[in-house]
């Protein structure tokens, strides 16, 4: 085996941190894991009793393995301390055991930097593009750079006459982050209705795209 090999990590509490590893014969060649079970142990330091056992699976085709640390498997890791690892494969044989050490390592946990809300929608993105008698159609782009996306919320305002009517909490949500489009329905024709989006993460709403319409008949 051309394995162990030795990475350390730095991990941050309420993240999920993967890597893989490609296990190779001492020639180079592929070392194939068919039979074999994993194991991702994290402990206090090297010999002592485990702490917490990662996310761990070998691949359908036995070339390499997944590992993660999970939010969950997190929780039992203190921030500022360091932590050692060991990722082995083993299988019983019939004269021995096979066991072997594909990575270890040393695990830095840190608290989780809080985290911002997205970058706001463009106006200038944010359109209508059909209506009906009761209903608008409206599409945006999502927004450029920033942090990650998990969805919209969606703004509706009957009888709008000032951005500041704009809730801070929408009043309809699109949960997909792939959603750019969205209709709103059991509207009045004749009325004037303020309309926004805005992207949001864990941390909340970023600031919305907005746009009036006056729904006509």
């Amino acid at each position: 085996m051309a394995f162990p090999g030795t990475y350390n990590i730095n991990y941050y509490k309420g993240d999920t941190y993967e890597f893989k590893i490609y296990p190779k014969k001492t020639g180079g060649t592929v070392f194939n894991m068919s039979g074999y079970s994993v194991k991702f142990s994290m402990a206090t330091e090297r010999g002592s009793s485990v702490i917490v056992e990662g996310y761990s699976s070998i691949s359908s085709d036995s070339t390499y393995v997944t590992c993660a640390i999970t939010p969950g498997n997190g929780d039992s890791l203190t921030a500022g301390t360091q932590y050692v690892y060991d990722v082995e494969i083993s299988k019983t044989g019939s004269e021995y055991d096979y066991i072997y050490t594909l990575l270890t390592g040393n695990i830095t946990v840190t608290e989780q930097v809080a985290l911002p809300v997205p970058k706001a929608v463009s106006s200038a993105s944010f359109i209508v593009t059909e209506h009906t008698s009761t209903s608008i159609t409206v599409t945006w782009e999502a927004p450029v750079g920033g942090p990650a996306i998990i969805g919209y919320g969606l703004f509706l305002i009957e009888d709008y006459t000032s951005s500041s009517q704009l809730p801070t909490v929408p009043n309809g949500l699109v949960a997909a982050e792939e959603t750019l489009t969205y209709t709103y329905t059991g509207l009045t024709a004749g009325k004037v209705y303020g309309l926004g989006v805005a992207a949001y993460n864990a941390a909340g709403f970023g600031t919305p795209g907005a746009t009036v319409y006056i729904l006509g008949a």
